[in-house]
């Protein structure tokens, strides 16, 4: 079997490609400032807790207020995401190839393969809640075990909820795993639907664990150094917003809500790009992996 890139490697190229290319990488990671301004205008108009809790009819900006939160957590968000997503996969693609490659291009990717992207997400997910469709025998039983006052037709249903739930737990992990590069299929290799999710399998079959290692720990090493410096910027902020004088109880905590969506947009427009280094050049790893061995069977054959 082929060898792909170590742990090691993965760190250590991830981290050399966005030291080199973080200015061009930042450009992308700035559409986050696009939900993050939606998100600063909803918190400085959002109804004060006080408010809130005395149930008083809000005023048109404070219903404008909770209406762009939603907006931006249901659709801005997830949207932007997604693109950031596809730009940014595009745009290390080029860098690693030496390929030079423009902002126009880049949005011309996002608006072609945005709703195919969107389709193979959907198509994931549906696998991850399908696994949990397992825990509905065992709550049936237990819900009529429970309506017809019948201990042991609950008990029953309580032990196949059980089990219903730690299975699909593992079948969601394993899923998640086996069809997590599926997105990266769409848009590195043009593979739609269905095919996007074979392309994953096909790439990680054999090599589950060995995979599960590269996918997580440069993912777990870049979070916890984001965390840590996170808290820290995060603590400095609370500190000077809390030494201002004079300042409403009310005020204080937009204030520090606001300063708490900037920091973790800024750990998010530093940390996206180094993780989806990493998973990218595990992807080409194992593409050129399956590429070598489809050789060597041939050469064989021959």
């Amino acid at each position: 079997m082929s060898s792909i890139l170590s742990v090691g490697q993965l760190i250590d190229r991830s981290w050399e490609h966005t030291r080199n290319h973080l200015r061009d990488l930042l450009k992308v990671s700035a559409w986050f400032l696009v939900p993050t301004a939606l998100a600063v205008v909803s918190a400085l108009l959002y109804p004060s807790a006080s408010t809130l809790a005395s149930g008083k009819d809000l005023t048109p900006f404070e219903s404008l207020a909770v209406f762009l939160w939603l907006a931006n957590a249901a659709i801005v968000i997830p949207a932007v995401v997604l693109g950031i997503f596809i730009d940014l996969m595009k745009l290390i693609q080029a860098q690693e190839r030496g390929t030079p490659i423009r902002m126009p291009a880049l949005l011309q990717d996002v608006r072609r393969l945005f709703w195919p992207a969107l389709l193979v997400n959907i198509l994931v997910l549906g696998l991850l809640v399908a696994s949990w469709l397992l825990t509905l025998p065992g709550a049936g039983l237990a819900g009529l075990g429970s309506l017809w006052n019948n201990e042991a037709l609950a008990a029953m249903g309580g032990l196949l909820l059980m089990a219903g739930m730690v299975t699909g737990i593992v079948l969601g992990i394993w899923w998640l795993i086996v069809y997590g590069y599926a997105p990266l299929a769409l848009v590195l290799e043009n593979q739609r639907g269905r095919g996007a999710l074979r392309r994953s399998r096909e790439l990680i079959a054999g090599r589950f664990w060995a995979v599960v290692a590269r996918m997580a720990i440069p993912k777990i090493i870049y979070l916890l150094i984001g965390i840590v410096a996170e808290v820290f910027v995060n603590q400095l902020g609370e500190i000077a917003i809390e030494s201002i004088g004079g300042v409403h109880p009310d005020v204080q905590v937009r204030l520090t809500m606001i300063f708490t969506t900037l920091v973790v947009v800024v750990g998010a427009a530093i940390l996206n790009p180094l993780m989806l280094t990493s998973d990218y050049l595990l992807y080409q790893s194992l593409k050129d992996s399956r590429a070598e061995e489809s050789g060597k069977s041939k050469k064989t054959l021959v």
